[in-house]
């Protein structure tokens, strides 16, 4: 008796990897929603640089995209895009981060066009592209898991 009671601590069938899979992501974001606070805090309560809070930015993005690709990769557990949702939205993003960054820092020179306008377009590209690419292999993988 006591072996069989050992066997199913460690067997979760799927009410429960949902509901344990759906606890870790509550306080996954719990977890992130808090350092985003205690970045803002630190940058504009108590003034410091972006060099004193660095490791936190990259902590928290690297918790952030990594979870976004695993569930992407592993579980297909956010929509596949079509190609042509994905350049609506890229598209949209260039032109709402056009006319935000215009209005803050002012229209940029043609001869800064490295550091000014190719990061407003680069940034949504990379960050589009690699959500197409592993939301499609995440919906491959699955679909192939799904015929065995």
């Amino acid at each position: 008796m006591n072996e069989q009671k050992q066997k199913k601590t460690f067997l979760l069938d799927e009410r429960e990897q949902r509901l344990t899979a759906g606890i870790a992501t509550i306080f996954l974001f719990l977890t992130q929603i808090g350092l985003a606070g205690m970045i803002f805090y630190r940058r504009y309560g108590l003034h410091q640089s972006n060099e004193q809070i660095a490791d936190m930015n990259y902590l928290l993005a690297f918790s952030l995209i990594g979870f976004v690709a695993v569930r992407l990769l592993l579980s297909a557990g956010l929509p596949n895009l079509s190609l042509k949702t994905t350049l609506w939205i890229y598209f949209g993003f260039i032109l709402s981060l056009g006319i935000i960054l215009t209005i803050w820092f002012g229209f940029p020179e043609p001869s800064k066009w490295s550091t000014t306008l190719l990061p407003v377009a680069l940034f949504p590209a990379i960050i589009l592209g690699l959500y197409h690419v592993l939301s499609a292999v995440g919906k491959k993988l699955l679909e192939r898991e799904l015929k065995e």
